[in-house]
């Protein structure tokens, strides 16, 4: 990456950061309220007025410092500071507003006044880091301690251009994947530019993305929540990505193998398992090559010209039937039940056996 190019990257972050504060800024307080009108956030406050000062326009600087000399009259005698303004005087003792602070700090920390500098330098240390990364928003946390964000290569899928490691809380936005922080440091496709208020925080991307990745192999996700994957293929579609996930926590995937509980579920719950697809044009749904909303096992589910999916029994004995449907993943984000952003694969038991096993065959289309 040139460094032209790497400035124009930079610059576009910082211009994402402002307008998204900007879409959430009160013109009653003149502050960001977030995620609700009647909450005032102090990290989203400040990550904006690290924006303006980054943004390196006279008035924008001005106006972060007027914005940060108001906010540090919040803080408490350890250097913390509430999560959301109504909370005062009660603190809240995970230092999150450190982290732009402490950027304030040390990069226009020279064109503070005495007083602003005072309390910067009062302001409490950073948490620590983490110590495993088990989710995209871990690893975005994880590379705001880091200069050099080659070690959080092995996370990051290149050609995806999306996170890849263990999918403990992976959120769905709608149709696509969520952003988070690790997307803005790590990622250079379109959709980063996509309006989210993630972009609030994008101020905070100091580091070079890598140009040279490795791959590891991660610990299974632990089935808790609802991020959590047992399996997610993604694939691009010119610049839109298309995922096909299973979230089942009772179910275990070894290789292709699906592994049933042993405890067989009442009347009530014998869908057991369900995939969902993303809904899209190109995402039309077909068995054996027709239209239909009924499948056995053994028939080639087809999700438009990409994939076709299929389950075969491997061990046990039982009925099942599948059944194609509209529906929500887990992990979708959007609350709105009139809206259903997904295909639903889902196969019912009608009877099995304690030790079933089914194989999964996802081969290209």
């Amino acid at each position: 990456m040139t460094v032209t190019q790497e400035g124009r990257e930079r610059r576009q972050l910082i211009d994402l950061a402002i307008d998204a504060a900007r879409s959430f800024e009160s013109s009653h307080t003149g502050l960001i309220h977030y995620p609700t009108r009647d909450t005032i956030p102090f990290y989203q406050n400040f990550c904006f007025c690290l924006a303006l000062f980054r943004s390196l326009i006279g008035d924008n600087v001005q106006e972060a410092k007027e914005r940060l000399s108001h906010l540090l009259f919040f803080m408490d005698e350890d250097g913390l500071f509430p999560t959301y303004l109504h909370e005062y005087p009660k603190s809240c003792p995970y230092a999150r507003s450190s982290f732009p602070l402490k950027l304030i700090e040390k990069h226009f920390g020279h064109i503070l006044g005495h007083e602003i500098r005072t309390k910067l330098k009062a302001v409490a240390p950073l948490p620590l880091p983490p110590k495993d990364i088990l989710s995209s928003r871990g690893a975005g946390v994880a590379a705001l301690y880091l200069e050099d964000l080659v070690p959080l290569t092995p996370y990051w899928d290149p050609e995806l251009n999306i996170y890849s490691g263990p999918l403990n809380d992976e959120k769905q936005n709608k149709g696509e994947i969520d952003l988070t922080l690790f997307d803005l440091f790590m990622g250079n496709s379109p959709r980063i530019l996509k309006s989210h208020p993630v972009h609030m925080e994008a101020a905070l991307v100091f580091s070079s993305r890598p140009v040279e990745f490795s791959c590891a192999h991660h610990p299974a996700a632990i089935p808790h929540g609802k991020g959590y994957h047992l399996f997610r293929k993604a694939w691009k579609e010119g610049d839109y990505l298309h995922t096909l996930v299973c979230q089942e926590k009772k179910m275990t995937l070894e290789g292709d193998i699906l592994i049933y509980p042993e405890e067989i579920p009442d009347e009530k719950n014998r869908t057991e398992l369900s995939f969902f697809v993303n809904y899209h044009f190109s995402n039309t749904i077909t068995v054996n090559q027709e239209k239909g909303t009924v499948f056995r096992l053994g028939d080639a589910v087809q999700i438009g010209n990409s994939w076709k999916l299929s389950f075969e029994k491997v061990n046990g004995e039982g009925d099942f039937l599948g059944h194609i449907s509209r529906g929500n993943r887990p992990a979708q984000l959007d609350t709105d039940i009139t809206h259903a952003h997904d295909w639903k694969i889902s196969i019912r038991t009608l009877r099995r056996s304690k030790n079933f096993k089914l194989r999964l065959v996802l081969q290209q289309a």
